[in-house]
């Protein structure tokens, strides 16, 4: 009887990471995932890319999750190729160097998500944008949304680029987590054969 090799979940992975909201993951955010993927697989990964098409808006992909999944199956098996007798898959300090920068970075991006969404709360509602303009001491609200609505556009780029780059980063530190993983199950089932 075969065993069958463990396979992370990757979309719980982001979760768990705080890059992805817990509960049903948006469209937006299946497909910012997918583009952040397809870049990678192609070798051609640019975060202002990915940022802007993210500003542009996304094609809704019925099987984005699919692709992901299947994607990161490719890219995991290149990293267990290019890393096979270089280096071992197992414990290495240039792994957990990885998962302390990732954690790091997911830090920080939460931290610039909270601020973003604030940001867009205090535009999205009057009553918000009228707080606002009083603690500031400005009377006139409509100017106060003036400024922000000019601020918008370089914060979601400047927002969406930090997104992009914060998701490759985890990306490329979940597809080695995946072969480390593989590579393990693979040894225990070779172990069980002999």
């Amino acid at each position: 009887m075969a065993q069958q090799i463990s396979k992370l979940d990757i979309i719980d992975e982001f979760k768990q990471l705080g890059l992805i909201d817990k509960g049903e993951v948006s469209d937006f955010d299946k497909e910012f995932l997918l583009s952040v993927y397809s870049a990678k697989l192609a070798g051609k990964f640019d975060c202002q890319e990915v940022a802007n098409k993210a500003k542009g808006g996304f094609k809704k992909n019925k099987n984005s999750i699919q692709e992901i999944y299947a994607i990161h199956e490719l890219l995991t098996e290149m990293k267990k190729n290019k890393l096979e007798g270089n280096e071992k898959l197992g414990g290495c300090r240039s792994f957990e160097n990885s998962e302390s920068r990732l954690k790091q970075n997911c830090v920080k991006f939460i931290a610039k998500k909270q601020e973003y969404e604030a940001f867009l709360s205090i535009l999205g509602r009057d009553e918000n944008l009228k707080a606002t303009a009083r603690r500031l001491g400005v009377e006139n609200a409509d100017a106060v949304k003036k400024v922000l609505l000019d601020k918008k556009d370089k914060l979601e780029e400047k927002f969406y680029s930090l997104k992009a780059t914060t998701f490759s980063e985890a990306i490329d530190h979940l597809v080695w987590l995946s072969a480390r993983v593989e590579h393990a199950d693979e040894e225990k089932i070779l172990t069980n054969v002999c």
